[in-house]
């Protein structure tokens, strides 16, 4: 998630969990693994300036939720409840 963090727009294979982030935070396009699916996304982020920069504005808004910050409480929260007793 590194392009995250760097606010670049990506174009991700149509894996369920790349599908679930980009349905949620719409940071990236999804193509299937073929040449022409990938050309097609592409030639897209290319051309057309408005859908690359709102792919940029919905990354910045996504930005803290894939932070390693954010992760860090994630983690901590579940081994809190790991050690919990019954």
């Amino acid at each position: 998630f590194d392009y995250i963090n760097a606010v670049i727009p990506q174009i991700v294979i149509d894996f369920p969990e790349y599908q679930e982030i980009v349905k949620e935070h719409e940071v990236a396009l999804v193509s299937d693994i073929s040449i022409g699916g990938i050309q097609k996304c592409m030639k897209h982020l290319l051309a057309d300036k408005d859908s690359y920069n709102t792919l940029k504005q919905n990354i910045e808004g996504a930005k803290t939720s894939f932070s390693w910050e954010y992760e860090e409480q994630r983690l901590i929260h579940f081994y809190n409840k790991l050690w919990q007793k019954d």
